[in-house]
C-alpha cells in the first residue's frame, strides 16, 4: 500500500524503503569547539548547507587527518541530509557533493550513498520537495528537531526507471539553473545596497580624508566635517501615551519594523482584556521592543497600540525619519545598544536611560532628508526585488515538486 504523500505518483513506478536505494551514514562526532584547525581535512556542517539545498562555504572548517577514517570521506554523487536541528524548517534539507576537493562531515548530517536503482540528483530533489510540504517538520518535538537513520533508512521513496529519473533530473536543472543564477545576483546586489547604505548613513557619500573629522562616538569614529553628535536624550524623548483601547494593536518585527499585529502570519493571537494600559505610538515615531537588543529600534509607519512593556520615542525636533529609521537598524548601532547595557537576558527590555546616554550622529537637516530620500528609493527596489525572488522561488518549488512526483513526464 502507498504512504500517502506518494499517492499520487504513475502507478508504474516501484516504490522502496530508503535503505534499498542507498547506504545511511552518520558523520564524525566531534566537540567542534575544540576541533576545528586551521588546515587538514575540510569538514561540512548543518550551516554550510542552505535551505534549497546548496551550499554555503561563507565559513570554511578543518579537523586532523587522523580523525578521519577511509569511510568517512565524501564522494561526489553523495548527499547530505540534515537529520537533526533546533529548527523544524532544516530537518530534511539535503546537499548533493559535487566538490573537488577532499571532504567530510558532521554528525547531524547523514551521508547517502545511492546504489544503482536511484540517481542521485533526483533522490536529493524528492527529498527537498517533500521538505518543502512540511514533511519533516512534524520530525519528534525536541530541543533537537530529529529525523535520525533508522527513520530515514525505512522511509519509503518512489523509484521511477532509471531513464525517467534522468529525464526528470535533467529537466529540473535545466528550468532551475536560470533562476538560481537570476535570485544570485538579486541577493548580491543586496549585499552591494547594504554596504551603500552603511556609506551613506555614516559619511554622507563623502570619501576624502580631508572632509572628516574625529567623533566622539565609539561606534563611529570618523563623521563628515559639518556634522555634528549629540546624546540621544537630545534627539529622542520618551513618550507613554495611554488609554486609547480601540486603536490597533501593532508589533515591533525586526524585518518590517511597526506593523499591525494581524499582519503578522503564524496566527499570532491578539491579546484580549483590557488595553488601556497599552502605549500610543504614531507615524513617524520609534520603538525599543523586547528584541532591540538584537535587531535594532523600530520605525512605525503606523498610529496604534503597542505592548506596555515597549519605549517609545518621539524626536524632539525636525529630524530626517528616514535617516535615522536606517542608522537603527545598522550592526554598528545594534553592537552600540549591547555595549551600554550589562547583564541583559533573552527578553529583557532596553530602558530608555540606556538609549538616552548614546552619542548619535546629527547631519544638517537636508542632508538627513536627502540621504533618507535615497535609502527610502533603494529600499523600495529591493522590495520589488524580495517579492520577485518569492515568486521564482515558488514557481521553483512548485516545478520541483510536480516533476519528482512524476506529474510532467
Amino acid at each position: 500500500m502507498k504512504p500517502e504523500y506518494l499517492q499520487n505518483i504513475p502507478d508504474d513506478w516501484e516504490i522502496f524503503p530508503l535503505k534499498r536505494v542507498a547506504s545511511v551514514d552518520y558523520g564524525i562526532t566531534l566537540q567542534l569547539d575544540t576541533a576545528y584547525k586551521e588546515n587538514g581535512v575540510r569538514i561540512l556542517t548543518v550551516q554550510n548547507i542552505t535551505l534549497d539545498g546548496n551550499l554555503n562555504l561563507t565559513n570554511e572548517f578543518y579537523i586532523d587527518n587522523h580523525l578521519v577514517a577511509n569511510n568517512d570521506y565524501l564522494q561526489k554523487g553523495d548527499l547530505l541530509f540534515n537529520w537533526r536541528n533546533g529548527s523544524e524548517m532544516h530537518v530534511g534539507k539535503t546537499y548533493y557533493f559535487d566538490l573537488d576537493n577532499i571532504y567530510t562531515h558532521v554528525s547531524f548530517l547523514l551521508r547517502l550513498r545511492c546504489f544503482d536503482l536511484m540517481l542521485p540528483r533526483y533522490l536529493q530533489f524528492f527529498i527537498n520537495a517533500l521538505r518543502l510540504q512540511g514533511f519533516f517538520s512534524s520530525a519528534k518535538d525536541q530541543v533537537n528537531r530529529t529525523f535520525n537513520s533508522t527513520e530515514l533508512s525505512r522511509f519509503f521513496v518512489p523509484v521511477p526507471p532509471i531513464s525517467i529519473q534522468k529525464t526528470i533530473t535533467d529537466f529540473i536543472l535545466e528550468k532551475t539553473n536560470p533562476i538560481d543564477k537570476i535570485i544570485e545576483t538579486r541577493q548580491k546586489l543586496f549585499e552591494i545596497f547594504q554596504e551603500h547604505t552603511e556609506t551613506l548613513l555614516f559619511t554622507g557619500g563623502v570619501d576624502e580624508k580631508t572632509k572628516k573629522k574625529k567623533s566622539d562616538i565609539f561606534w563611529l569614529p570618523e563623521i563628515p566635517k559639518n556634522w555634528k553628535t549629540v546624546k540621544a536624550k537630545h534627539l529622542f524623548g520618551e513618550i507613554s501615551i495611554k488609554n486609547f483601547p480601540n486603536e490597533t494593536i501593532l508589533s515591533a518585527t525586526q524585518d518590517k519594523g511597526v506593523i499591525p499585529r494581524s499582519d503578522i502570519e503564524d496566527g499570532v493571537v491578539m491579546p484580549a482584556g483590557d488595553r488601556s494600559n497599552y502605549k500610543l505610538v504614531e507615524i513617524g515615531e520609534f520603538v525599543i521592543s523586547l528584541r532591540s537588543f538584537q535587531g535594532g529600534i523600530e520605525y512605525s509607519g503606523y498610529r496604534g497600540l503597542v505592548s506596555p512593556a515597549y519605549t517609545v520615542l518621539r524626536a524632539k525636533q525636525e529630524i530626517g525619519t528616514s535617516f535615522y529609521k536606517y542608522l537603527f537598524k545598522t550592526s554598528y548601532f545594534i553592537g552600540a545598544l549591547n555595549t551600554i547595557i550589562t547583564g541583559i537576558r533573552d527578553g529583557k527590555n532596553i530602558n530608555y536611560s540606556d538609549f538616552a546616554e548614546l552619542i548619535l550622529p546629527v547631519p544638517p537637516l537636508e542632508e538627513q532628508i536627502r540621504i533618507g530620500e535615497i535609502l527610502d528609493n533603494k529600499q523600495q527596489l529591493i522590495a520589488h526585488y524580495q517579492k520577485e525572488i518569492s515568486l521564482l522561488q515558488e514557481y521553483r518549488t512548485r516545478l520541483i515538486s510536480d516533476a519528482v512526483f512524476g506529474k510532467i513526464v
